[in-house]
């Protein structure tokens, strides 16, 4: 995964009931045909985007979707521009008009965005081991956007089960579980958990 992140290529997982020349073939197929390299998309000087993910971006291969996230500070209208290399060439294509949302916005991108971000934090845990600050992250995103990690579960109830307060507002039963206690027995599971905005995000798709 590290090598593919920094080189801006692809990995694939091969499970152990699956037939690993199949997987080897379609993955041959994927980079031996790329669309773009080097890609990089820029939002114009006067938005600043952050916690984009994945970083740095990877090559465009053919049959393969690449979905950007991020956090931006400001809504408004602004111009995207997606430039990279299309068969050693350079191409730059620009879209016009396009906004960010000033507030709100859809909400599934968030927990996109979140999910990307938990899946970043738990490869810096793969890799370095355990950290209390990155773990109390995953922990805090878990619980605002509601995806679930080795470090939280949540407790899900009939709807006649579910507690209201006398205004009749929801009470979200949620449990939090140690985080050693997960991590030892739950971070093997934690493999393609990656993250979206808070309210006002962008995602930006290129395929």
């Amino acid at each position: 995964d590290t090598l593919a992140a920094e080189l801006r290529g692809l990995s694939q997982y091969v499970t152990p009931d699956q037939a690993i020349d199949e997987a080897v073939s379609a993955f041959y197929a994927k980079v031996s045909t790329p669309v773009m390299s080097d890609i990089e998309i820029d939002f114009g000087e006067d938005v600043v985007i952050d916690d984009v993910f994945p970083y740095p971006l990877p090559d465009l291969l053919a049959g393969v979707q690449l979905v950007v996230v991020g956090r931006y500070r400001q809504g408004g209208a602004v111009e995207v521009t997606l430039t990279g290399e299309v068969n050693g060439a350079e191409r730059m294509a620009v879209y016009p008009q396009q906004a960010l949302a000033e507030q709100g916005g859809e909400p599934f991108v968030a927990r996109l965005w979140a999910t990307r971000k938990i899946g970043h934090l738990l490869a810096e845990i793969r890799r370095n081991g355990p950290d209390p600050e990155l773990i109390e992250a995953i922990t805090d995103l878990s619980l605002q956007y509601g995806v679930v990690t080795p470090y939280t579960s949540y407790l899900v109830l009939e709807p006649e089960m579910i507690p209201t307060t006398p205004a009749g507002e929801i009470i979200l039963p949620q449990m939090r579980i140690a985080a050693d206690e997960l991590y030892s027995r739950g971070a093997a599971a934690a493999t393609d958990l990656a993250a979206a905005p808070e309210a006002g995000a962008s995602a930006v798709a290129a395929s």
